[in-house]
């Protein structure tokens, strides 16, 4: 059996684990791999590790979708996904200005493109010129309920990856802002 191998994705300067993977953009101490996780593939081979770590990175990055898959891709099977992203209702989710907005594009399906009132006209076609409507990144109780194939949300078929939730819930913590993470952990199936 080979030794179980955690990657921390966005681990800054705080790996949680001193023996993982650590990826970031950045080229801080902690960092063993350098790299943009928006572009895909990333630099793993299929099925490289047990555990991923992905603790205050998701709120930053455009396309949760293609970062879960790619997540999906380098876990093996029953690996475990762990993290933490800000609560849509807590503050810090839209103050932080590293927090992506998500553009709002025609749906998968070729279906209509969701706009914002001030980008469509009255009738919500979308005015000409207008730029690409945002939205700021926001996660609930039941966000990542979409990865799990067992819940009304996850029976949907949004994404290809198979992930089942284990847990993901808001939890509090008394802090000076009053933050409201949702933490999670998802256990991935192939």
């Amino acid at each position: 059996m080979s030794t179980p191998r955690t990657l921390d994705v966005g681990c800054g300067d705080n790996k949680r684990d001193p023996d993982a993977v650590g990826l970031d953009v950045r080229p801080y101490d902690a960092v063993d791999v350098v790299y943009d996780v928006t572009v895909t593939p990333w630099p793993f081979p299929d099925g490289t590790f047990d555990r991923v770590n992905a603790y205050s990175v998701l709120e930053h990055l455009p396309n949760l979708p293609a970062v879960m898959a790619e997540i999906h891709r380098v876990c093996r099977d029953g690996a475990v996904v762990a993290g933490k992203v800000p609560h849509w209702s807590d503050r810090n989710a839209y103050v932080d200005p590293t927090h992506v907005a998500h553009p709002r594009a025609p749906a998968a399906d070729g279906g209509d493109p969701v706009t914002h009132p001030r980008a469509s006209g009255e009738d919500g076609d979308t005015l000409p010129g207008a730029p690409p409507v945002t939205m700021v990144a926001g996660f609930d109780e039941r966000t990542f309920e979409f990865w799990d194939p067992t819940t009304e949300l996850g029976s949907r078929g949004y994404f290809d990856p198979e992930f089942r939730v284990r847990r993901a819930r808001r939890v509090r913590r008394l802090q000076f802002w009053k933050s409201r993470p949702v933490e999670f952990e998802l256990e991935v199936v192939k």
